[in-house]
């Protein structure tokens, strides 16, 4: 009778270990969930900023042409040594 209750106890401890050791990788497998969540919001935060950030260059690149054009006409005068022209639109 004892030797029944004593298997019944051993495989119940037996159980008990699996479950164990069973949750604590389902505590790892959500943790880990979790990080990757976290990293996927901070990827998503610095892609959101990239396209600030392009959106940012491509507005300075549609003026940079008249301004290089404008600062290279300003600056060839001041090579010459010459006085502004009138009709330069350079300096509106």
């Amino acid at each position: 009778m004892n030797a029944g209750i004593i298997a019944e106890i051993r495989e119940h401890k037996h159980n008990m270990q699996d479950a164990i050791r069973r949750l604590h990788d389902l505590d790892q497998l959500v943790k880990d969930a979790m990080t990757r969540k976290e990293n996927w919001e901070e990827i998503n935060d610095h892609i959101d900023t990239c396209e600030a950030n392009f959106c940012a260059l491509l507005e300075m690149y549609s003026t940079l042409p008249k301004e290089i054009k404008d600062s290279l006409a300003t600056l060839n005068e001041m090579m010459n040594s010459a006085a502004p022209d009138e009709t330069a639109d350079y300096f509106h």
